[in-house]
């Protein structure tokens, strides 16, 4: 063994110490690093997460920049997606529901649903929904329209009813805020409702024109009518008062007082029985009524008739004329009557309102004048002698006359234009005669060529400056031989 050397255990022994030490010192500094303080990024709190705490609020270190503060707003919150539940009325994002749906429409009933309904109850429901949706109720107005806003988006169910006659419709739509965020749905809700009316007596027996006073000729304006409400005796039923419906008469022949009514719309509530359209009877109809006997009292319709007196008589002295032919004229029904010694008809039962009445004389010139019943003193139609033109049409050389069909104008202004003539004879008798009768007196013109005179005056023809035509004065009677001859250049 050397002097100087060492065993080996003794000369690692420094280095050993030296790694040791690095350990040491390492883990150390570890440690030392461990205790720090960590700063983290602040983080923008929802209003969720409370008040922030006062010195976070004011500690200046932990401020950000304004872009700074809008980056982190980016990346700690981001914006949320709107998903396809959410926007079809699902709960997924109540805040954020879409309620901007429109339904507008129309409800229509009748024969082939084609008559608006007013008035009536529209109730729109979405039972299929995930989440309770609140049911919306409307009514139609005037024109049978409906509106209902502010709808989420769903299946919509609309219904309109008539619970009176048991009589219900419905539509559906889906409403999406993309898609169809507004619809028009109309609701149809046809039918018919048949009722059987009889007019009856107190004995229940059905009812006769002499029963009630009512001249026969007249029972034919009796009817029946459907209302949306009753009305008081006298007034007038319009058109804008009536459901859409149908009358059928079911009487035997020259009788009036069965019926059958078919109502084609909402809104019947009351049968009347009516002149025209006057009110005489009324009677609710209740929902289950399919038969109904209405009362009508000879006193009800006697309210309702008066008699119509004319007197005819020759214009200027007032003779009166015997044996006259005198109308009564009414919607759909004329009568004729003859006058006595006096010139007087005398029509009996007659419905009030206005008639039309016509007098006519062997003569004289028929006349017809509006009346209104009820009248109490006779009406007074005075006639016109009658006048009459006869002549005969003539062509130059000797040529045919009958393509000539002469024209009458009356004149009541001498320096006017004749313009269009009043009448045109149809037909003219052999060899070119003519005759125009039961004219009025007064001045006239008469011409074979009618539309050569359209420029012409009165004056003119009378003076002699236009052909083919004749000045006729029928003032004092009647013009006979009237010739008019027509040149060869207008003969076509």
């Amino acid at each position: 063994m050397q002097p100087n050397s060492s065993p080996p255990g003794r000369r690692a022994a420094p280095w050993i110490l030296l790694v040791l030490a690095g350990l040491f010192a390492s883990l150390w500094l570890a440690l030392a690093r461990i205790g720090d303080p960590v700063e983290e990024p602040p983080v923008r709190s929802s209003p969720s997460d409370g008040p922030a705490s006062a010195e976070s609020a004011h500690d200046p270190s932990t401020a950000l920049a304004p872009s700074d503060r809008a980056s982190a707003a980016e990346v700690s919150a981001p914006a949320p997606m709107r998903s396809n539940r959410a926007r079809s009325g699902t709960p997924d994002a109540k805040s954020e529901r879409w309620a901007g749906g429109v339904i507008t429409g129309r409800v229509l009933g009748g024969p082939g649903a084609s008559e608006p309904i007013a008035g009536i109850g529209v109730r729109a429901i979405a039972p299929r929904s995930t989440f309770a949706i609140p049911e919306r109720r409307t009514r139609t107005d005037a024109l049978g329209r409906y509106e209902l806003r502010d709808l989420v988006a769903a299946h919509w169910e609309i219904e309109a009813a008539l619970p009176a006659i048991d009589l219900r419709g419905a539509s559906t739509v889906d409403l999406d805020e993309e898609k169809l965020p507004e619809a028009v749905v109309d609701v149809l809700l046809p039918y018919e409702r048949h009722v059987d009316v009889r007019l009856v007596d107190a004995r229940g027996n059905p009812i006769t024109a002499v029963a009630l006073g009512l001249d026969p000729v007249f029972l034919p304006l009796l009817c029946v009518g459907v209302a949306r409400a009753c009305k008081d005796s006298g007034a007038v039923l319009g058109p804008a008062d009536m459901p859409l419906n149908r009358i059928v008469d079911r009487s035997p022949k020259g009788e009036r007082h069965t019926f059958e009514v078919v109502i084609q719309a909402a809104g019947a509530e009351c049968l009347h029985v009516l002149f025209v359209d006057r009110v005489i009877a009324s009677r609710a109809l209740a929902r289950d009524d399919a038969r109904v006997d209405i009362l009508l009292d000879r006193a009800d319709v006697a309210r309702f008739l008066g008699p119509c007196t004319v007197q005819v008589v020759a214009a200027g002295d007032g003779t009166p004329l015997a044996a006259a032919k005198v109308g009564f004229r009414g919607p759909g029904v004329r009568v004729l009557r003859d006058t006595d010694a006096d010139g007087i008809a005398r029509l009996e039962g007659v419905p009030f309102g206005a008639i039309q009445t016509s007098a006519e004389a062997p003569g004289y010139v028929a006349r017809t004048v509006g009346v209104d019943v009820p009248r109490e003193a006779p009406l007074r139609i005075e006639l016109l002698p009658a006048r009459r033109i006869e002549g005969r049409i003539a062509v130059e050389g000797g040529r045919d006359p009958s393509p000539f069909l002469p024209g009458l104008w009356r004149v009541r202004d001498p320096a006017a234009k004749l313009g269009e003539p009043l009448m045109r004879m149809p037909k003219r008798g052999r060899g070119g005669e003519f005759s125009l009768e039961s004219l009025e007196p007064g001045l006239y013109v008469v011409a074979a060529v009618p539309g050569s005179l359209a420029l012409h005056t009165g004056e003119d023809v009378k003076a002699g400056k236009a052909q083919a035509a004749a000045w006729v004065d029928l003032t004092r009677g009647d013009a006979l031989g009237v010739d008019l001859l027509v040149p060869s250049w207008m003969d076509p």
